[in-house]
């Protein structure tokens, strides 16, 4: 007899790793603020204050998340998620916007530039984590 795969519970994928963020702003007490509450959610946080510095950050770190401020001081938070998806050719990490650019036209611009969500600072934190919690699952290493 088979069985039928609805009646079999499927067990949830394991946990190998923490899924790693990428914050990126150029206000170091934000990045601060942000990766402290992220690392004691569980995850793993890296951080850049510019898109030049990101660029180099991820020369060696591969983010499942980037939380990206849309007016930086060297490049549009908009060009750098295009060039983001550019380089990872459909597998780019989730794209968060957390900016306080927060209009209907900067929500559709973010948008148009290939952001997965728009989340408005001030930010509610819970909130961010449940977000990151469901756009993203914890993969093996």
């Amino acid at each position: 007899m088979i069985e039928s795969t609805a009646s079999v519970a499927q067990p949830a994928p394991a946990l190998q790793r923490p899924a790693r963020v990428l914050v990126v702003d150029d206000n170091s007490d934000f990045i601060e603020s942000v990766s402290v509450f992220l690392r004691l959610e569980g995850y793993e946080v890296a951080s850049a204050g510019s898109a030049y510095e990101m660029w180099r950050v991820l020369d060696g770190y591969e983010p499942d998340v980037v939380l990206l401020d849309i007016g930086l001081p060297d490049e549009s938070g908009y060009d750098v998620a295009r060039a983001l998806i550019a380089r990872y050719r459909g597998h780019a990490p989730v794209l968060i916007a957390l900016t306080a650019w927060n209009t209907v036209t900067d929500r559709m611009l973010a948008e148009f530039a290939g952001f997965d969500h728009h989340v408005a600072k001030p930010y509610d934190a819970r909130a961010l984590a449940d977000l990151i919690a469901r756009s993203t699952y914890r993969v093996a290493t």
